[in-house]
């Protein structure tokens, strides 16, 4: 086939690719575990920040800094568990610096003179503060309101979330784009490919068969049958075709989640690697080691979805 011939079927593969891509206008609602989401709300009368954040991991994994009692963070916990199920999360709730110091101060101050306690200096008052900040709220007291504005902090968390991971999955789909075009490439180059082993068979075995006895003959015969049924790659690419399938689907009709399309792509690894030592063709290991690295670029983002 012609470099012309060739460059025109690519295309028309390019355009069939995209002619009958499933009839699904959007991805579904696949979450990246990057995503960063922050809000500055009142609570009594005083500026919190409240900030979230994550990174990707195998479960869910909570990292909780604030300055209130052990069953405010159990009610913070609650919270976010039931919103998310995968990733790292830093979750901060902390009083912003500013006029609240000075009246944070005054608190401690009043506290302490009611408590007949020690009157505390301006440094005993910032030493508490590093220890933990924003002690002049009591956030025991105010759970309901920190916790209304904590599932606020979570619906822009989420949307953060959404739109990054359509952003990858656009990433995904043009990658796994480029794996079926490699794999029909290989599908049209397997004939021509068989055609010369087994002429390069034919000849070798004329040459041996006048070498041979009658016995010896038939013995091989029956390898080199053997050895062109090893060379018959049409599984490895029937299942590979299967898997890509089922990866669109996964894309755009079924939401299976990032964990089933790993699993997918280790699958699918493991037939290119098959493929490309099957084959023995030097034109299928070449492409089959493009096919890698495209599977490696979607590993990378589906590890990243939730």
């Amino acid at each position: 086939m012609s470099v012309f011939l060739k460059k025109l079927f690519f295309l028309f593969l390019t355009y069939k690719l995209n002619s009958q891509r499933i009839a699904v206008s959007q991805f579904q609602d696949y979450c990246s575990m990057t995503a960063f989401a922050s809000r500055d709300v009142m609570v009594a009368e005083e500026k919190v920040k409240i900030s979230i954040k994550s990174v990707n991991h195998k479960v869910l994994k909570l990292q909780i800094r604030h300055p209130g009692s052990g069953s405010f963070e159990e009610e913070l916990r609650k919270t976010i568990v039931s919103k998310l199920n995968r990733g790292t999360v830093y979750l901060s709730v902390e009083v912003e610096e500013g006029d609240a110091v000075d009246k944070g101060y005054l608190s401690w101050l009043e506290h302490c003179q009611k408590e007949n306690l020690p009157q505390p200096s301006w440094g005993d008052y910032f030493a508490r503060m590093q220890v933990a900040p924003g002690l002049m709220v009591d956030f025991d007291k105010h759970q309901e309101d920190i916790k209304g504005s904590l599932m606020e902090v979570l619906e822009d968390f989420k949307l953060s979330a959404l739109s990054e991971g359509k952003r990858l999955l656009e990433f995904v789909d043009s990658y796994l784009n480029q794996l079926i075009s490699s794999l029909a490439l290989i599908k049209e180059k397997i004939p021509e490919i068989h055609e010369q082993k087994i002429n390069a068979y034919k000849k070798r075995t004329a040459q041996l068969v006048h070498e041979l006895d009658s016995e010896l003959k038939d013995d091989l015969l029956k390898e080199c049958g053997l050895l062109l049924e090893k060379l018959d790659v049409q599984e490895e690419i029937d299942r590979l075709s299967t898997h890509f399938d089922h990866f669109k689907q996964s894309l755009y009709q079924e939401h299976k989640g990032g964990k089933y399309l790993d699993f997918l792509c280790q699958e699918i690894g493991r037939e290119i690697n098959t493929l490309s030592n099957k084959s023995q063709s030097a034109y299928v290991s070449e492409v089959c080691v493009g096919m890698k690295a495209e599977l490696e670029k979607i590993r990378e983002q589906v590890q990243n979805l939730a």
